[in-house]
């Protein structure tokens, strides 16, 4: 099932905590929200090394149209590759 896709996504994606300036400087905001991150901050890395706030990724990736081409493509617009197996296209 779709939401399957959307939890075994979400489970292989890795999220760490902002825990200091350097982190947040380099990050400097959520492309999702537009909001510059703080220390404490919650963050899901994709395989490229793009982060999100984590609850801003989990919000927007479902609410991406029910469709496994969509969220190819949805991802691919952040210009990352996040889904690599066959079983997605």
């Amino acid at each position: 099932s779709l939401e399957s896709v959307y939890l075994e996504l979400l489970d292989v994606l890795p999220t760490s905590v902002l825990l200091n300036v350097f982190h947040v400087k380099i990050l400097d905001q959520c492309v999702i929200c537009m909001e510059k991150y703080c220390i404490g901050d919650e963050v899901i890395r994709l395989p490229c090394f793009h982060a999100f706030h984590d609850h801003c990724f989990v919000d927007w990736i479902l609410e991406v149209t029910f469709n496994t081409l969509d969220i190819v493509i949805s991802i691919n617009t952040f210009k990352c590759r996040v889904v690599e197996s066959a079983e997605f296209y």
